[in-house]
């Protein structure tokens, strides 16, 4: 019996999440290493959660961009849309166009990362950096993680306000703040743990902030976790799936 086999069948094995993760001794390294396969694991390693495939890492700016609204949209109940590159022939300041019962809707679209503060020595997430380096050299990913959303969220709100786009052409615009995104690298860097994701203190520490930006909505996907707050000033920060 393959070796493999023989230590699953001897339940040499921890589950995780149901997926039966085999122990293999130091023993078992050293005298049949040439029976192992090495590669990279689909499952990250914080939480035992499946991400994409690593190659998604290759994919263009606007491919991860577009697969990150589509998601969305599809989660809020809309299946009959189309989204295209606003981009090809000159900058428009939208990141996705998506076509939906009529209408055309823009969005910008943006990461979240745990340890974006206004306090930070250099611009955009060094937790972002030092997981795109360990991911690059087949390392584990850094489990660090700041469990309060709110000054990542601030980051990401006030980075993404500067932005300008035609009115005329895109009157109803969204920022989407994905969060947990389901890709290497980026699974440990833009982790939001979503019971800590507390409503009074979005709208308390946040809507002031967004009460003077120009967008129509505002999306916080939290994409491992398929959770969704959205943000209008008619109605504030409120659960929506």
């Amino acid at each position: 019996m393959p070796l493999l086999g023989s230590l699953h069948e001897g339940g040499e094995y921890t589950l995780v999440q149901g997926i039966p993760v085999l122990n293999i001794g130091r023993a078992d390294l050293g005298t049949k290493k040439n029976r192992f396969a090495w590669g990279l694991s689909d499952l990250p390693p914080i939480l035992g959660m499946p991400v994409q495939n690593p190659t998604n890492i290759t994919e263009g700016k606007f491919e991860v961009e577009k697969s990150k609204v589509e998601c969305l949209m599809r989660l809020l109940g809309y299946s009959n849309f189309a989204t295209s590159n606003p981009n090809l022939e000159q900058e428009t300041g939208v990141d996705v166009a998506v076509e939906c019962d009529g209408r055309r809707i823009g969005f910008q679209v943006t990461d979240f990362h745990s340890d974006e503060s206004a306090g930070s020595s250099r611009k955009g997430s060094e937790l972002r950096r030092q997981e795109s380096e360990k991911v690059k050299n087949g390392l584990p990913a850094p489990t660090f993680v700041n469990l309060d959303p709110i000054p990542g969220l601030v980051q990401r709100i006030k980075d993404k306000s500067k932005k300008r786009w035609s009115k005329r052409d895109f009157p109803e615009m969204n920022l989407l703040i994905a969060a947990s995104v389901l890709q290497l690298p980026g699974v440990a860097s833009t982790f939001m743990w979503s019971p800590k994701v507390d409503l009074s203190k979005l709208n308390s520490q946040l809507s002031s902030l967004l009460a003077g930006c120009d967008y129509f909505a505002v999306y916080l996907y939290n994409m491992m976790q398929g959770h969704v707050h959205r943000w209008t000033k008619a109605a504030g920060w409120e659960n929506v799936v």
